[in-house]
């Protein structure tokens, strides 16, 4: 939940380049219900009740031993709500589910240490990303010819996270 009781949106679809040109964006402002966006967000599935998911926020993640013991910690080089994203993709990649599971309650203040250094955390946030789709993406899901524009969509994309304040929104 977030700090006022409502929802926080803690089980997500994967990142995909349409969810990135919409969330927190210009396009986004001019499609705010957008279909790339909802879904990212999950936004029409019920979160009362227990679900596969692909990934989940790391403020509330439990692993078993086991897969940890299989497909390791968090990989270093991705920070500021990356490194979960990552972690779930590899839990799939190794055959393990990913579930969300709304019994257990947390209250989760987003943002809130991050906000410190917000500059530093928007950056590495992207850089994070650039890495993931780099690792996930690039290659099979996206021909690699786009590696530089994705590069540079992400840098615009800071770029306007820092402008336009929204960095509580950007994950």
């Amino acid at each position: 939940l977030n700090l006022d009781g409502s929802l926080q949106y803690s089980c997500r679809r994967f990142p995909t380049l349409e969810a990135g040109l919409f969330r927190n964006t210009p396009l986004g402002r001019l499609f705010p219900g957008n279909k790339a966006t909802r879904d990212y967000l999950m936004k029409e599935a019920s979160h009362d009740e227990p679900m596969p998911v692909d990934w989940l926020s790391g403020a509330a993640m439990l692993v078993r031993r086991k897969m940890l013991d299989q497909i390791g910690l968090h990989d270093e080089r991705l920070l500021f709500a990356v490194e979960d994203v990552d972690y779930c993709s590899r839990a799939h990649e190794a055959g393990w589910d990913v579930w969300y599971v709304p019994a257990g309650v947390i209250t989760h203040a987003i943002g809130h240490s991050s906000d410190q250094n917000a500059r530093k955390v928007i950056v590495e946030f992207h850089r994070g990303m650039y890495e993931f789709f780099r690792k996930h993406y690039l290659g099979s899901r996206y021909p690699r010819w786009l590696t530089p524009v994705v590069a540079a969509g992400l840098t615009a994309r800071a770029g306007l996270v820092m402008a336009l304040g929204v960095w509580h929104h950007i994950t």
